[in-house]
């Protein structure tokens, strides 16, 4: 295990701005805003800022790309007196595709991550009125994933082989969350480490290799699951003293972003397999 350290520094953008995610090409999407401009979706491409939009938003965000250049996010306009939250994809020329939802009382939904083949994946409002995780097969034509027992759940990332992770209530109360992993059109509790009552998957790979956390009160634990088991990443590292927390990405050949903490101090830290 060894810090990241940055060999090149990106040009900033102008006003505020955040970096959500970039594509194998080097395309950069997130959100920026400033003083005089409310948030916005924008995409990145070599020094080029090209602003996302769509028609009669209020605010917009993007959340994911894939490498044929489509974005995915979320846009917000006004229903009557209340904002509402729009799933929406931009092509590779920045037109926009609002996706739908599930519809129910609360017509809301959320695109959230895209894969290689244009799967689109996220969350949408249900007839519970909950958010249930989704996929979104084309506009209007919404897949709803289920949950792990509750009413709520969302998704977080889809592997280019279709496998698909998020965390879901698995309580009638909702107050239980574990992290699932979706494939083949079943739904997967991963559970939680022992003494930790909440688990979520924010990625995974081709070969079903997804990462995440645990959390409890006493605190978060970063973790690696596989091929049926729950791993915290912290018993399979070695010559470190650094706590690996959240584990946020990982790619196709196994190398894992994470959060470690050493003396009260975070860090991006790059796991990398033997």
């Amino acid at each position: 295990m060894f810090l990241w350290n940055w060999s090149t520094e990106v040009p900033s953008l102008p006003g505020n701005a955040n970096a959500l995610a970039v594509n194998d090409n080097g395309v950069v999407v997130g959100t920026t805003w400033s003083q005089t401009v409310s948030p916005h979706a924008y995409r990145w491409e070599r020094g080029v800022l090209t602003n996302l939009s769509f028609p009669g938003e209020i605010d917009s965000d993007a959340q994911a790309i894939n490498s044929d250049g489509v974005v995915v996010g979320r846009y917000w306009s006004f229903n009557g007196p209340f904002a509402h939250v729009h799933a929406v994809s931009w092509n590779a020329n920045g037109n926009p595709t609002d996706l739908g939802s599930l519809g129910g009382a609360f017509n809301s939904a959320e695109a959230l991550g895209i894969n290689a083949s244009g799967i689109i994946v996220g969350d949408s409002g249900s007839d519970d009125g909950q958010m249930h995780p989704v996929r979104f097969r084309s506009p209007g034509v919404v897949d709803d994933l289920g949950t792990l027992g509750g009413s709520y759940g969302y998704v977080c990332a889809i592997s280019d082989t279709g496998i698909i992770v998020g965390t879901s209530t698995i309580d009638a109360a909702g107050k239980m969350r574990h992290g699932f992993l979706y494939e083949s059109g079943r739904m997967t509790d991963i559970g939680s480490l022992p003494g930790m009552e909440t688990s979520t998957l924010y990625s995974v790979n081709s070969a079903g290799l997804a990462v995440g956390a645990c959390f409890s009160n006493l605190g978060v634990r970063g973790v690696v699951y596989g091929a049926g088991r729950l791993i915290d990443l912290n018993t399979v590292v070695d010559g470190t003293d650094w706590i690996v927390s959240y584990a946020t990405s990982v790619d196709e050949a196994g190398n894992i972003a994470a959060d470690g903490i050493r003396n009260g101090d975070t860090h991006v830290l790059l796991l990398s397999p033997d």
